[in-house]
């Protein structure tokens, strides 16, 4: 018997997560969790979501906004 994989709530799980983070403002897990939700997203849409916020991240790691 076959296992079969549900690509979908591997994708939910990672996105959750990484919205989690962004959240919190770990912005480098968030990165993490992006990238890994891109590689199980199932749709177009879904995967240029999830590299932009990837790209966010990485750059809130690099160059974080600052007060005004």
């Amino acid at each position: 018997m076959a296992n079969f994989i549900d690509v979908n709530s591997y994708y939910e799980m990672h996105s959750e997560k990484a919205a989690e983070f962004e959240r919190s403002g770990n912005y480098a897990k968030a990165q993490i969790e992006w990238d890994d939700a891109a590689r199980f997203s199932t749709k177009a849409k879904q995967t240029e979501w999830c590299i932009a916020r990837a790209k966010f991240c990485d750059r809130m790691v690099r160059r974080p906004f600052r007060g005004v």
